[in-house]
């Protein structure tokens, strides 16, 4: 990140708000193979109509299949042109502007902890291992939603291969890329029955330390998801 963008950064984000609760959670390894999305069974109107922000969240696990489901449709592979991958997610240029990470909580098949989320294999691959309940209440402005969501999506803005082609002023459009895979996200967790809600409240510097980021990117938002309420 450039002298000038981190300065811009660090003063709309503020000075950390507090630090990073780590404990339970250890370096991990191995990789989840996600199975292959499921076609959709409603209609875009549909989608649109039942979209909602949820703050509740039913009890039990999300399933691979819903994780595979979220992310495939939300922000996997879509064609090749030419060569060039596009995803589900449109980004300026085509570029690869922006990672997930899975930190999970409660889903049947993938170990609780922090997971980076590989469109082109449809994996999940882990960072870190563990409960990590404490680590997300730590970096929430709303802690409540760390003892909810069965999992929480960490949009992460890559500023490494955008300035690369874009001058500065592209650190606005990253986050234009950013809410259009929020909205992607909501609609396909509507069309699932997955209940949802995009969090802006975060402590940029903990969630940063959490995912192992370094200087060239950062977290854009994150995105509580879990079964829905009955």
């Amino acid at each position: 990140m450039s002298e000038p963008l981190a300065r811009v950064h660090s003063f709309l984000n503020g000075p950390p708000a507090g630090s990073l609760d780590a404990d339970g959670l250890v370096p991990g390894d191995g990789t989840v193979q996600l199975p292959a999305r499921r076609p959709f069974d409603t209609s875009l109107a549909d989608a649109l109509t039942r979209r909602r922000s949820a703050y509740s969240y039913g009890a039990g696990p999300l399933s691979t299949q819903d994780i595979a489901h979220l992310l495939g449709w939300a922000a996997g592979p879509q064609r090749v042109t030419r060569g060039h991958r596009f995803n589900m997610a449109p980004s300026a240029g085509g570029l690869p502007s922006l990672d997930i990470y899975a930190i999970a909580r409660d889903v049947a098949g993938v170990p609780a902890g922090v997971h980076r989320y590989d469109r082109s294999a449809g994996t999940l691959s882990a960072l870190r291992l563990g409960d990590p309940t404490r680590a997300l209440r730590s970096v929430l402005v709303q802690p409540e939603f760390a003892t909810r969501a069965a999992v929480v999506l960490a949009v992460v803005a890559r500023l490494d291969v955008t300035l690369a082609k874009y001058p500065i002023r592209h650190y606005r459009t990253v986050h234009v890329d950013a809410g259009i895979l929020a909205q992607n996200l909501y609609l396909v967790a509507a069309s699932a029955g997955i209940a949802c809600c995009a969090v802006a409240g975060f402590d940029d510097a903990a969630v940063t330390e959490l995912l192992g980021l370094d200087e060239t990117a950062f977290p854009a938002v994150l995105f509580t998801a879990g079964p829905a309420c009955s």
